[in-house]
C-alpha cells in the first residue's frame, strides 16, 4: 500500500513564531493514497503489540486506527477473549457491542453507521489483564443497510449541539427519546410504527445545547441510517483575543501553593478567614470560581501550566515521568520576548531533573527535608531577585503549604483550635493510618484546623511578598497569577491526601489572575477553566496564537457564565481515574475497573453530592471517551527518569512529602 506519513512536531527553534506567528500543531497527521481495509502493525493506535498469534492487547484500553476515503458500513473481526468479563467494542468513542468469552478464535460481524470517512478508531475496553488477541479486523464498504436493531435492542447517540436527521427502515415498532435541556431533564418522545417495509420513518431534532438521542425497538427490526448532522454556530474570533500587553512588557509572576482546596479559602466562601491577603488580591483580579486542575499530581499540573498541554499530551502522568525537551515551554516563549526568567521551588517535583529548567536563567531549588521556614526564605530571596533584575521578568514561585505534612508555625499554630490535643496532630494521624482505624469526627476536625492554619500562614507570606512588590512599584502593572496545583482530601470520602483519587475536593482549585492595571478586567467568573489555559492566555496577550490544548482565560472571562465546556482531571496512575466537570455535574470514571460515579456540585463554598441520572452519565462518558481519543495518542513520547538520577536533597524532599518511601 502506497502511503504518506506526515509528522509535525512542535519546533523549539520557534521559526516563524514572532508577533502574530504560528507554530506548527504538535500532533501526528496521517494521509493514505487509498482506503485501508484490514489492520497491519502500522494501524496500532494504542495498547496493542504484534505477535505470532495476531495483535495482543497490553492495556485496558487498546485501539486501532484505519483511514478511509469512503465511509465503510461493516466491521468484521476474529478474536480470542480469555476473560470471563466481556470486552467492550467501541467505534469512534461509542461503545457498540460486547465481545464475550471465547477460548478459541471467534468471528464477529457488525454493520454500523458509526464508521466514518477519514480516521476510524476501533477500541477494545477490558476489565482485567486476561488475554485478548485480535487476529483479523477489516472494514468493508457499505452504507449501513444491514445494521438492524432487533426487539429489545437500542442505540444511543450523544450530540454536542446542532441538528440531527436520520431514518428508520424496516418493519417494526420503536420509541425515539431525546433527552435535552439543563441536566437532560427535558424529554421528547416519538413513537415509530412501521407495519410495512415500503416507506422509512424520518426523525429530526435540533438544539443549541448538547442532547442524547435514544432509539429503542419494541418489536420487529429497524435499520437506522441516512444520518445527517449539522453543527451549531461557531465563534471564529472568540472574545478576549484582541487584548494586548503594552510595551514595556509587564512582569509575569505565577504564585502556586501546593494542595489547596478552593473551598478552604475565604475568597471562595469558606466561613473561616483563612486567606485575607488572597482575598485582597481577588478584589482587583479575575477570580475563576470553577477552576479544575489537570491532574491531582504536582508534576503533571505544573507541566500543563508550562506547556499549555493536557497530561495525556505532554505525557507527564506518573511518578517517574519528565517533560520532553522538544516541547515549547512558557519560559522559553518569554525569553523570545526579552524576559529574564527564574524559578523558586520548594518541591522536588518541579526540578531541573524533571525538565523544568528549559528557558530558565536562574533556578532556585529549596530541597532537602521540608520545613515551614523554607517559605520565608523563598519569599525573601524572590524579592531580592526582583530588585536586582532590570527589564521584564518572569518567575514561577512554588510554595509547599498547605501540603501534608501540615505543621503551622507560631502564631498560626492552633489559631482555629479551642482545645489543642496533647499529641501532635500529624503524629497521631500517622499512627492512625498505620493502624487502619477510622478517624473520629474530632480527629478529622483537628487535622482540618491545622490545614486551615497552614493556609493562613502561607497567605501571610504571600501578603508580605505582594506588599514588598507594591513598595518597589512593580505590583500595579505586573501580571500576577495565583493558583494551586490540586486540592487535598480531608476525609470527605474516607481518605486524606491526593494522587490516586479524583474526587471534587482534590480537583477544584483556586485560580486568580491580576492583569496589568491598564487592562481593566476584574470580577468573578463562572466559566470552567484549567491550568492548561495559562500559557495560551500569556501568548494571546502578545498577539501570538500557538497550537496548544488550552484556551485563553480572557475568553473565559468575557464569557463569564458557565457554558458547555468540560474540564478533565486525572490521577497519577496508569491507567488512570478521571474526574470530569460539566455544568453542575461532576463525573468520575476509573479506567481500572470501569467504575462510574456522578455528583452534583452546589453551594458556596462548592460541595459535591451523589446524584443519579443515566442520561447525564451516558453523555459524559461519551464526551470523556472522545476527549481521551483526541489527546492520549498525540506525538509526544513518555520520558521516564530513574530516581537514581535525583540528588540526595531531591530524594529527601520527595520522601518527606510522602511521594516515595
Amino acid at each position: 500500500m502506497k502511503k504518506t506519513i506526515l509528522l509535525l512536531i512542535l519546533a523549539l527553534a520557534m521559526a516563524g513564531c514572532g508577533s502574530g506567528g504560528k507554530l506548527p500543531p504538535s500532533h501526528l497527521t496521517w494521509t493514505w493514497d487509498e482506503d485501508q481495509s484490514c489492520i497491519t502493525g502500522e494501524n496500532i493506535w494504542a495498547g496493542f503489540s504484534e505477535t505470532k498469534e495476531g495483535f495482543q492487547a497490553e492495556k485496558p484500553i487498546s485501539s486501532f486506527a484505519l483511514w478511509r476515503k469512503t465511509p465503510p458500513g461493516k466491521i468484521t473481526l476474529v478474536y480470542v477473549n480469555k476473560s470471563r468479563f466481556p470486552v467492550k467494542l467501541a467505534i469512534n468513542g461509542a461503545v457498540v457491542a460486547s465481545l464475550p468469552f471465547s477460548s478459541k478464535y471467534r468471528r464477529f460481524v457488525l454493520s454500523t453507521p458509526l464508521l466514518q470517512k477519514g480516521i476510524n478508531i476501533i477500541g477494545f475496553l477490558r476489565r482485567n489483564r486476561k488475554k485478548l488477541v485480535v487476529k483479523e479486523l477489516c472494514l468493508s464498504q457499505g452504507k449501513g443497510e444491514n445494521f438492524v436493531l432487533e426487539k429489545g435492542e437500542g442505540l444511543i447517540i450523544p450530540v454536542d449541539g446542532g441538528g440531527i436527521k436520520f431514518s428508520l427502515r424496516g418493519r417494526g415498532k420503536a420509541r425515539v427519546s431525546v433527552h435535552y435541556g439543563q441536566g437532560f431533564s427535558k424529554l421528547r418522545e416519538t413513537g415509530i410504527n412501521n407495519p410495512l417495509r415500503i416507506l422509512p420513518s424520518r426523525v429530526s431534532f435540533s438544539s443549541h445545547e448538547p442532547y442524547l438521542v435514544e432509539i429503542r425497538v419494541s418489536s420487529g427490526g429497524l435499520r437506522p441510517g441516512d444520518f445527517k448532522f449539522s453543527s451549531g454556530k461557531e465563534n471564529k474570533n472568540p472574545p478576549g483575543t484582541n487584548l494586548r500587553f503594552r510595551k514595556p512588557y509587564p512582569n509575569i509572576f505565577i504564585f502556586l501553593i501546593d494542595a489547596c482546596q478552593a473551598s478552604h479559602l475565604s475568597l471562595y466562601g469558606y466561613p473561616r478567614k483563612t486567606s485575607p491577603n488572597i482575598d485582597k488580591l481577588g478584589e482587583e483580579s479575575l477570580v475563576f470560581e470553577n477552576a479544575y486542575t489537570n491532574a491531582a499530581f504536582t508534576r503533571a499540573t505544573v507541566a500543563s501550566i508550562f506547556s499549555g498541554l493536557f497530561p495525556e499530551h505532554h505525557k507527564v502522568r506518573v511518578l517517574r515521568a519528565a517533560l520532553d525537551s522538544r516541547l515549547l515551554l512558557l519560559p522559553e516563549f518569554l525569553k523570545t520576548k526579552g524576559y529574564t526568567t527564574s524559578i523558586f521551588t520548594a518541591s522536588a517535583n518541579v526540578s531541573a531533573t524533571f525538565g523544568f529548567s528549559q528557558g530558565i536563567d536562574q533556578f532556585f531549588g529549596y530541597y532537602g527535608r521540608w520545613n515551614n521556614r523554607t517559605s520565608q526564605r523563598m519569599a525573601r530571596d524572590f524579592l531580592r531577585w526582583i530588585a536586582r533584575k532590570k527589564g521584564p521578568k518572569f518567575s514561577y514561585i512554588h510554595f509547599m503549604e498547605p501540603h501534608f505534612p501540615i505543621i503551622p508555625p507560631h502564631p498560626f499554630k492552633n489559631m482555629f483550635k479551642k482545645n489543642p490535643p496533647k499529641i501532635p496532630v500529624m503524629k497521631r494521624m500517622r499512627q492512625k493510618i498505620k493502624s487502619t482505624e477510622k478517624f473520629s469526627p474530632q480527629e478529622v476536625q483537628d487535622i482540618i484546623d491545622d490545614y486551615d492554619s497552614t493556609i493562613a500562614y502561607i497567605d501571610s507570606i504571600l501578603g508580605r511578598i505582594w506588599e514588598g512588590m507594591r513598595k518597589m512599584g512593580v505590583f500595579e502593572n505586573s501580571m500576577i497569577i495565583f493558583l494551586s496545583d490540586h486540592g487535598e482530601a480531608l476525609y470527605e470520602h474516607g481518605a486524606f491526601g491526593h494522587g490516586p483519587i479524583v474526587y471534587e475536593e482534590m480537583t477544584h482549585i483556586p485560580l486568580v489572575v491580576k492583569l496589568p492595571a491598564y487592562i481593566k478586567m476584574k470580577g468573578r467568573i463562572k466559566a470552567l477553566v484549567q491550568p492548561t489555559d495559562i500559557f495560551p492566555t500569556v501568548a494571546s496577550l502578545f498577539g501570538v496564537e500557538l497550537a496548544l490544548d488550552g484556551r485563553s482565560l480572557l475568553e473565559a472571562a468575557l464569557q463569564r457564565i458557565q457554558g458547555d465546556e468540560i474540564a478533565v482531571a486525572r490521577n497519577f496512575l496508569n491507567p488512570g481515574a478521571y474526574g470530569i466537570r460539566w455544568r453542575k455535574y461532576y463525573y468520575i470514571i476509573n479506567m481500572r475497573g470501569f467504575k462510574e460515579e456522578l455528583y452534583t456540585v452546589k453551594g458556596y463554598p462548592a460541595r459535591s453530592y451523589p446524584y443519579e441520572n443515566q442520561a447525564v452519565t451516558l453523555y459524559l462518558r461519551g464526551q470523556f471517551l472522545k476527549w481521551l481519543k483526541k489527546y492520549q495518542n498525540l506525538s509526544m513520547v513518555e520520558r521516564k527518569i530513574s530516581f537514581k538520577k535525583l540528588s540526595r536533597k531531591e530524594l529527601e524532599n520527595l520522601r518527606s512529602l510522602g511521594y516515595i518511601k
